[in-house]
C-alpha cells in the first residue's frame, strides 16, 4: 500500500501538470470585434481574477475585459470559467452552467456549442502547435456538422488551442455556424509581458481614422462570398491585397480583381488591404 502511495505521489502530479489551465490570471487575449456590413473594428483585451468565486460548490474565475490595449484597468464580465479533472471547460453566466470546450474529444467526436444556431462541431483532425515560446499545445481543426471535411484545405478551417481557445476569441464557439451579424476573431495572447500567439501583424485594431483615407471607400463584395470577391477601390489608393486564415497564414497575395476565393474552405479570413502610405487596413469577409 506504501508503495502504491509513493507511486501515485510521483506520477498524479505529473498528470495534473500536463492540463493546461484555462482561467489563468497571466494570460491576456486580444481580440477584435466588428459587425458584418459595418466599416468599423474595435478591440478588446480579456484576463481572469487571480482569485476564485464559488458556486453550487464549484470553483470559477471570472472573465475580465479591458477597452484599453495595455494597463490593469480591467472590468468584470460577470461570465466565470472552470476547468475540471477531464479537460472540460465550463461557463457559469446567469445563474446557469454549460461546457464552452471539450480538450478531450477525439477525431470524428461532436460538439454542441448550445448557441442559439444550434451549432454543431466535429472534429476534423487532431494536431499540435507550438506557441511563439516553444511551448507545444494541442490543437483540434473544427467544421460544422453538415459539411463536408477536406484535409487539402485544413489551414481554412477553425480550430481550438488548448488552454487559449478558438480562432473566433476565448468565447468564441457561439459563432462558428454564423455567416453574419456580429462577431469576434482572436488577435494574440500574452503570458505576463510575453507575446505567445499572435494570428496578424497587429494586437490592437481600432476605427480608422487617418484624414487623408476613407474607410468607408474599401468594401468587399459580395460577402459572404462563394467564388470570388471584388475590391472597391474608389481613391486608389490601395497597393495590395493579401488574404489570411485565422491561423494568420498568408493565403494569396495579389492585386488583379477579382481575387479566386473558390478554393478556400468555408469560413472567416482576414483580408489585409495595404495603402499607399503603408497603413493597413483588415476587414473579415465569409467564405460560403
Amino acid at each position: 500500500m506504501k508503495s502504491i502511495f509513493l507511486l501515485c505521489s510521483v506520477i498524479c502530479p505529473i498528470m495534473l501538470q500536463s492540463q493546461v489551465q484555462f482561467m489563468d490570471h497571466r494570460y491576456t487575449w486580444t481580440e477584435t470585434f466588428s459587425c458584418f456590413g459595418s466599416p468599423w473594428t474595435i478591440s478588446y483585451r480579456y484576463t481572469f481574477e487571480s482569485d476564485s468565486s464559488e458556486f453550487n460548490g464549484f470553483y470559477y474565475y471570472q472573465l475580465l475585459e479591458s477597452e484599453e490595449p495595455a494597463g490593469d484597468n480591467f472590468e468584470p464580465t460577470g461570465k466565470y470559467i472552470r476547468n475540471d479533472d477531464s479537460n472540460h471547460v465550463f461557463i457559469y453566466e446567469n445563474g446557469f452552467e454549460r461546457v464552452l470546450y471539450d480538450f478531450s474529444l477525439s477525431i470524428g467526436d461532436t460538439f454542441d456549442t448550445k448557441n442559439d444556431y444550434e451549432c454543431k462541431l466535429i472534429v476534423g483532425a487532431i494536431d499540435s502547435f507550438e506557441l511563439n515560446n516553444g511551448e507545444i499545445r494541442k490543437k483540434w481543426i473544427m467544421y460544422t456538422a453538415g459539411d463536408e471535411f477536406m484535409p487539402q484545405y485544413i489551414d481554412g478551417y477553425p480550430f481550438w488551442i488548448e488552454g487559449i481557445g478558438n480562432n473566433y476569441g476565448l468565447l468564441g464557439n457561439d459563432q462558428m455556424c454564423q455567416i453574419d451579424g456580429c462577431g469576434s476573431g482572436l488577435l494574440c495572447v500574452h503570458f505576463l509581458d510575453t507575446l505567445i500567439f499572435q494570428v496578424i501583424d497587429s494586437c490592437w485594431l481600432l476605427i480608422s481614422n487617418a484624414k487623408d483615407f476613407n474607410f468607408h471607400s474599401i468594401e468587399i463584395q459580395p460577402n459572404p462570398a462563394s467564388n470570388f470577391i471584388q475590391i472597391s477601390d474608389l481613391d486608389q489608393k490601395v497597393v495590395n491585397v493579401s488574404v489570411i486564415n485565422l491561423y494568420g497564414n498568408l493565403i494569396k497575395l495579389e492585386f488583379e480583381q477579382p481575387i479566386d476565393v473558390t478554393s478556400l474552405a468555408s469560413g472567416p479570413y482576414f483580408l489585409c488591404v495595404e495603402l499607399k502610405n503603408g497603413q493597413k487596413i483588415y476587414k473579415k469577409f465569409i467564405k460560403i
